[in-house]
Formats: structure tokens, C-alpha cells, sequence
């Protein structure tokens, strides 16, 4: 995701689930409006964006025409962080206008992808760039499981038949491949950290074809 100055558009590409209204198929569009260059969707991609001269702000996903409930998932989502982007973006130019400096623009730039899809259950691995001013902007990561059979978003623990036991089960490998993959990073054998909850990470469901799913 390469950062650039764009051309300002207005308008949302793409309104799922809008004030309560019925989430819409939408039209694949050749482009997503990005402050960026990042140029046409690939074939079967949806994109929520919205590009004005204090934010940009885009989300794409799968077009997933088997889960309507997933799409608008990701669309109520989007709405909100966009909510919160707008929000932060008017404060900063309100505080800017006493000083008559510009603000810079603001960003959200979210892209989902399918990490896992089983006739049972279906996972997106989402990753977030953000910028909400300062010098650096940020990065996270987020993962939707969805039940297929239930037609909902599921959390973790659901995974398990005794959530308590499953936690247990996963938390120990979870601090030494974390343990690991931060002393190989930083090149320090005897680096040693906190672990955090397992249950608080993102987590990418997955397992053998035919096998029970498991957690990653």
C-alpha cells in the first residue's frame, strides 16, 4: 500500500446496510478511492471508500456471494471507523484553524482477504493501515471467524467444546512462537516479554481437510 497525494472524490463506492436499509450486491468498481496509487481492484474485490480533502478512507474485501451476513458485517464496520475518522478529522481541522496551518489528511486503509473457507465456517484476515496524524500512522490486524451453519460472527472460545480447556491448550505454544519470532526479529536469544492473552490476539483458524479446525 503505497502512499501518495490523490485526486479528491466524494461519494461512497460502495453503502451496505446504510440507516437499516437492505445490504445491496455491489457493482465491482475499477478503482478504489485511495490516497494512493494503488489502481484497479482485482476480479471478484468490493470496496467502501470515500476520498476528501481531510481523510481517506477505504476498506476492501471478498465479494463473498455465499454470505451476505459477512458483507454486512464488514459494511456496519466500516461505517463506524469511518464515523470515528470523520470525527478525528474535523476536531484536528477545528484545532488547525486558530493557527491557519493544514491539516493533514487523515487515513484508514483496510484490506480483507479469506484465510480460511470450509462448508462450516468461514475466516477473513483483515490488516489495517492507519494514519490519525503525527509523525508515523499505524498498523494493526483483525480476524473475522464466521459460523456458516449459524449465520453469525463467532469469537474464539466458540471454537472449543470447553472454552476454559481451549485456552489453556492454546496459550502455551502461542507465548513460545511469540517468544520465538520476537527474539529472531530483534536478534536477541535472551529478549524476554509479556505475553499477552491469546484470547485477546488475532487468531487464524485452520486445520486439516476432513480434520477438526483448529487455531493459529
Amino acid at each position: 500500500m503505497r502512499h501518495a497525494i490523490g485526486h479528491m472524490l466524494a461519494g461512497f463506492i460502495l453503502c451496505l446496510g446504510c440507516g437499516g436499509a437492505k445490504a445491496q450486491e455491489p457493482e465491482l468498481n475499477p478503482s478504489c478511492p485511495r490516497d494512493n496509487e494503488s489502481g484497479p481492484l482485482a476480479p471478484g474485490v468490493r470496496c467502501i471508500g470515500r476520498l476528501t480533502e481531510r481523510y481517506a478512507f477505504s476498506v476492501t474485501f471478498p465479494a463473498l456471494p455465499r454470505d451476505p451476513a459477512v458483507r454486512a458485517i464488514i459494511a456496519r464496520e466500516a461505517a463506524a471507523n469511518e464515523r470515528r475518522l470523520r470525527d478525528e478529522a474535523g476536531e484536528l481541522w477545528s484545532r488547525r484553524a486558530a493557527t491557519g496551518d493544514r491539516p493533514p489528511r487523515l487515513g484508514w486503509e483496510q484490506d480483507w482477504a479469506v484465510a480460511v473457507e470450509r462448508p462450516e465456517m468461514l475466516v477473513l484476515f483483515g490488516g489495517t493501515q492507519n494514519y490519525w496524524g503525527g509523525a508515523h500512522g499505524g498498523l494493526a490486524y483483525d480476524v473475522l471467524l464466521f459460523d456458516r451453519r449459524a449465520h453469525r460472527r463467532i469469537l474464539l472460545r466458540e471454537l472449543f467444546t470447553n472454552a476454559r480447556a481451549g485456552a489453556r491448550a492454546i496459550q502455551i505454544p502461542f507465548c513460545r512462537a511469540l517468544l520465538a519470532q520476537v527474539r529472531e526479529r530483534r536478534q536477541s536469544p535472551q529478549e524476554r516479554i509479556e505475553c499477552p492473552a491469546a484470547s485477546d490476539s488475532p487468531f487464524v483458524a485452520s486445520g486439516a481437510a476432513g480434520g477438526p479446525s483448529g487455531a493459529r
